[in-house]
């Protein structure tokens, strides 16, 4: 439940904020070859923390007892877009009420507010149980003046902390590339990490994506690990994910109601503007391959999500409907982009793309004092952030509302955007580990077949881009070695497996050719404020239910209590051990219906034993 509009007008929370050390500038990213962590064999991961301002004993009950070697966020560390208040409950509280637009409304009225985030960001940090498991990842840090410290430096932190953003922490509820400060948000969120100021992630044209060796140089024992930004460059919505349901609302809302505002922003700016939902590239490339055939010279990039070439051109389609034009080199990344880190393909970037804040605004987090309840206090009731320096922390600046489609053209609605699906590619092809774990804050492989009063998919996972669902599946079951999807968001744990022989779901994932099995692992709700338990979230009839077998535990194979994440690796047995943890215990959690939620995988054959 919120806390009271009455506590939080007493107490605020928030952490003072100091310029971060020059030293800690310094040091390298653990992507370097120099940089590796060894003897790598538990890593953990989790999502999605609490609405509120509650404890999360998840740290010192489940994950320090669990004893991992690695941690690896998912999304929701904080709320960013969130009331303190529970709106529900206090409807008069300042923070629920606001004008609608596209990305903020009542409920959400902080959506876009980088006070707000930083905040919420800060109050994460300065939890106690939170505070324990950094000293436990990264022992002597704080007390060596870093804090947060810097996770993905194997010297300051031998158990590293490494991850991405979901909706929530991105400052915007199932958000996407129309933030118009997502740069400034990108910049909180890799601060809360402690990632270093001259951090690859930081690059001002490119989202937040990145990549690991864990074990790197020990033969058959390296595990791979690709960090996604599935924020930064999502298109907007579908059109057909929506249309029927927003055009009632149009016809029925109250104008100026939120319901009416979304639809509206849907329908009215349909996707041709740069602007609402994604219809150009959604339904016109649908009729374009309707009308065509495999024979066509473009069919593999533009009607065949399974096919290598899906996507990897900016192709579009000219005003008859029929011809297609090549707007740009489309040819793959060579080997030098595994070399030298991230890179973006030389595209004609928009006037606003370019660093938003200087060196100073680096923020180094402090804990505050505290009152005997844990919550922390400032003097005279009030967070605070600075005193900064007014000339180099400016808001970033507003960019144009019409999107640059030179940097977006793909013949998808995309997820990821073509230069990140291309990387990403060419990582997965060169790898030679025998474990890749996909780091990914949107769901890969949801509510299969659902569909409620809106129509099918949640708004915000993969299944509702199903083009790109496709191909991102097949690419990573054309690795060499075995790929997890790592996933929260649900607010549930479960595992999942996508195989060739899904009969269920093989129209809808396009599964019959897959190259091999593609697990997914989903660590989601680590307090009661997000993991509701049993009564709150049944299973028969719900978006829980899995409706088309890929659950190998059964169809209410998940636990809705308090959870995170594991893969536990057994080299002497060159096996992993896929489990949904208890936040309570640190033990291996039960589903809802008694199934014990963990999966051993072979990893020579990536098959389930």
């Amino acid at each position: 439940m919120g806390l009271s509009a009455l506590v939080l007008s007493a107490v605020a929370v928030g952490l003072s904020v100091k310029h971060l050390k020059e030293s800690q500038a310094s040091v390298p990213s653990a992507a370097d070859a120099s940089q590796t962590w060894q003897g790598v064999s538990r890593i953990a991961f989790g999502s999605c923390t609490a609405y509120d301002l509650r404890s999360q004993p998840v740290w010192t009950q489940g994950v320090i007892p669990s004893a991992p070697h690695a941690w690896i966020w998912l999304g929701d560390m904080a709320y960013t877009d969130t009331s303190d208040a529970d709106c529900s409950l206090y409807p008069s509280f300042p923070q629920c009420n606001c004008s609608s637009n596209f990305y903020a409304y009542p409920g959400q009225c902080n959506a876009g507010n980088l006070d707000h985030a930083r905040e919420r960001l800060a109050y994460q940090l300065s939890l106690p149980e939170y505070m324990a498991f950094l000293e436990y990842s990264c022992p002597g840090a704080r007390a060596a003046g870093h804090f947060p410290p810097t996770g993905s430096d194997p010297a300051m932190c031998p158990r590293p902390i490494l991850g991405t953003y979901d909706d929530h922490d991105f400052g915007w509820n199932n958000g996407n590339k129309r933030l118009p400060n997502k740069q400034a948000f990108k910049e909180l969120f890799l601060d809360a990490l402690g990632e270093p100021r001259g951090s690859r992630r930081r690059n001002s044209a490119t989202g937040l994506q990145t990549n690991y060796t864990l074990n790197r140089g020990t033969k058959g024992q390296e595990v791979d690990i690709l960090v996604l930004d599935e924020r930064y460059y999502r298109d907007t919505l579908p059109c057909h994910m929506r249309r029927d349901w927003c055009t009632l609302q149009l016809s029925t809302a109250t104008p100026g109601s939120t319901a009416y505002v979304l639809c509206y922003d849907f329908l009215v700016n349909d996707g041709k503007t740069g602007v609402g939902s994604c219809c150009t590239r959604d339904e016109d490339w649908a009729g374009y391959c309707s009308r065509s055939s495999p024979s066509d010279p473009h069919w593999t990039a533009l009607c065949d999500p399974t096919s290598a070439d899906f996507g990897m051109r900016r192709l579009a389609l000219s005003s008859d409907n029929t011809t297609v034009v090549e707007l740009g080199a489309g040819a793959p990344w060579d080997g030098a982009v595994l070399a030298a880190g991230w890179r973006h393909t030389p595209v004609k970037a928009p006037e606003w793309d370019r660093d938003v804040r200087s060196p100073a605004c680096w923020l180094l987090f402090t804990p505050p004092p505290r009152l005997p309840n844990g919550i922390a206090t400032f003097p005279n009731g009030i967070a605070m952030f600075g005193p900064l320096p007014a000339d180099s922390c400016s808001p970033p600046p507003t960019p144009p509302q019409k999107i640059n489609q030179d940097m977006s053209q793909s013949s998808m609605c995309e997820m990821l955007g073509l230069q990140q699906r291309r990387w990403m590619a060419e990582h997965l092809a060169a790898s030679t580990a025998p474990l890749t774990l996909v780091v990914s804050g949107s769901v890969l492989l949801g509510s299969v077949g659902f569909r409620d009063r809106k129509g099918a998919c949640s708004e915000d996972d993969w299944g509702c881009w199903n083009p790109a669902q496709v191909n991102f599946l097949h690419t990573l079951a054309n690795a060499s070695g075995c790929v997890v999807v790592m996933t929260g968001d649900y607010h549930y744990g479960d595992i999942k497996v996508a195989n060739s022989s899904g009969a269920l779901y093989s129209d809808v994932l396009k599964t019959g050719s897959l190259a091999k099995n593609v697990f997914q692992v989903m660590g989601s709700g680590m307090t009661g404020s997000t993991a509701r338990g049993a009564a709150a979230s049944p299973c028969m009839g719900t978006y829980r239910q899995d409706l088309v077998g890929l659950r190998p535990g059964g169809v209410c194979s998940y636990t809705p209590e308090p959870n995170f994440g594991m893969v536990a690796i057994d080299w002497s047995k060159n096996v992993a051990h896929l489990q949904v943890l208890s936040a309570a215990s640190g033990s291996v959690a039960k589903g809802i219906d008694g199934s014990t939620l963990e999966l051993v995988v072979d990893l020579a054959t990536c098959t389930a034993l």
